[in-house]
């Protein structure tokens, strides 16, 4: 399993990152990292890296799975870690457009693109609860709901549109297994938490850094 690397781009700040990214300092001080047609870049002294998401797993398909699984269930029984599997669609593109444009002028295209998407996680998320029963104590659904200013999509709209997929996503992995679930979703949020309370979420895990309308937690 890759177990990362060590840089130190920051003093003696120090960062874990995938064996196969190879950061570059450019002579402003920014750095990027490029992996295929990807690239991310860091400015000047700031902290996050923007731009494309380059997928760094050197092993990918059922070999990549195979590993993975077996990985879980090494950690399992050799430590006292919480693990979570990260990979799953929380059924809101916050990255394109005309998906959000959509959701106002042709929502029956919304819904056949979230139904394809759900077919598929709920196909691979029943093989996952076999193949890992209990090595696992959490699964986490991905997607950016917000922006500084507040939600990227109408509440009315997400409660339609998304969160009934959500919804069932959630509830089968109550019925199946005792595992957690997490929501990631960067951004203000405050309008949607109500909506995702309904939904069954065990843990809802908000990006905040530097929001002007910061979500609170309660």
């Amino acid at each position: 399993m890759d177990k990362g690397k060590k840089v130190e781009p920051r003093g003696k700040f120090q960062f874990n990152i995938p064996v196969t990214a190879n950061p570059v300092l450019h002579e402003d001080g920014s750095w990027t990292i490029t992996r295929g047609n990807q690239t991310i870049r860091m400015p000047k002294d700031g902290f996050f890296f923007d731009g494309g998401w380059p997928q760094f797993n050197e092993l990918e398909g059922e070999e990549g799975y195979k590993l993975f699984i077996d990985e879980a269930e090494r950690i399992y029984k050799e430590t006292d870690y919480f693990t979570t599997f990260v990979g799953y669609n929380a059924y809101f593109s916050c990255d394109d457009m005309e998906y959000q444009c959509n959701m106002i002028t042709d929502p029956d295209k919304i819904i056949e693109i979230n139904d394809e998407i759900h077919r598929n996680q709920m196909s691979s998320l029943e093989q996952l609860i076999k193949d890992l029963g209990n090595h696992v104590q959490a699964v986490a659904l991905n997607s950016d709901l917000g922006s500084q200013r507040g939600p990227l999509v109408n509440p009315k709209l997400y409660q339609e549109l998304c969160a009934p997929y959500v919804k069932e996503f959630c509830d089968f992995i109550h019925k199946n297994t005792d595992w957690k679930i997490f929501l990631h979703a960067c951004g203000s949020l405050k309008p949607l938490i109500p909506i995702q309370l309904t939904v069954e979420l065990i843990f809802l895990t908000l990006f905040r850094y530097l929001l002007k309308i910061w979500t609170p937690l309660n």
